[in-house]
């Protein structure tokens, strides 16, 4: 699972991809959102895949630029069914009541 700031209405050629949440807050604005992108990044193939599969795009795949801090640019369109908006939490109260 990676994660970006750019939502999948806004997605170009290029999309910058983070291993983990808080590199993707870090690198976000106050208000900006963050989304969850469900692919799995194959180093050895350098390239990007669902993480399950997608049935309108069983064979989607793309091509991969990994960066010195392990967040990738994934190089085509990623389909949106893959991106899920992960809700903004601001409190830590706010993270003990949704464990319940």
């Amino acid at each position: 699972m990676f994660y970006t700031r750019i939502p999948p209405a806004r997605v170009t050629d290029r999309t910058h991809l983070y291993q983990d949440i808080d590199s993707a807050l870090s690198n976000s604005g106050e208000n900006e959102r963050v989304f969850a992108v469900a692919v799995h990044f194959d180093e050895r193939e350098r390239r990007a895949t669902p993480l399950w599969d997608v049935s309108r795009y069983p064979d989607w795949a793309a091509a991969t630029e990994q960066h010195p801090d392990g967040s990738i640019t994934v190089r085509g369109k990623i389909p949106g069914s893959l991106y899920m908006e992960v809700p903004k939490i601001t409190e830590p109260f706010e993270i003990h009541e949704r464990a319940r």
